[in-house]
């Protein structure tokens, strides 16, 4: 059973002048668009009729639709790189910032390398030789400052 939003429930975004009817003050607690003053009301009465907050990501459902909606978003899924479960609409997320397996480039020879073992292989290709370019003697690819 979804919760009655009451009028009045909208979060106000600032300090507007009240004579500005066209600043936006309000924000809907169900789909979270900015609101005036004067839609506000008109505005939640509506969107309460048609929509449900979904309770696990705050998004706008429209009624009716939530099962669709768990199981498009909600549902588990495996990361296909470590396969820890996580939720399908953070899947992205996961695998592009926490997935230890995601590959990111080698401070020193710039191939992609598992997140993983990205230390070990920095530390093996840092310490192998290169010639310098400026005084044509070889040293360590780590003495060499990269920004």
């Amino acid at each position: 059973m979804t919760p009655k939003v009451q009028i009045g429930q909208g979060h106000k975004l600032g300090d507007a002048s009240p004579s500005d009817s066209n600043s936006f003050e309000y924000i809907c607690p169900i789909c979270s668009v900015q609101l005036t003053k004067d839609s506000y009301k008109i505005h939640l009465m509506r969107c309460s009729r048609l929509n449900v907050k979904c309770s696990i990501c705050n998004k706008a459902i429209m009624r009716g639709k939530e099962e669709e909606h768990n199981s498009e978003f909600h549902v588990q899924v495996n990361c296909p790189a470590c396969k820890l479960l996580v939720e399908k609409y953070l899947l992205e997320k996961h695998a592009n910032e926490e997935c230890l397996y995601r590959t990111v480039p080698c401070r020193w020879c710039s191939i992609p390398q598992s997140l993983k073992h990205l230390n070990k292989h920095e530390e093996i290709c840092g310490s192998k030789t290169v010639e310098c370019e400026l005084f044509g003697t070889r040293v360590a690819r780590k003495s060499f400052i990269r920004s």
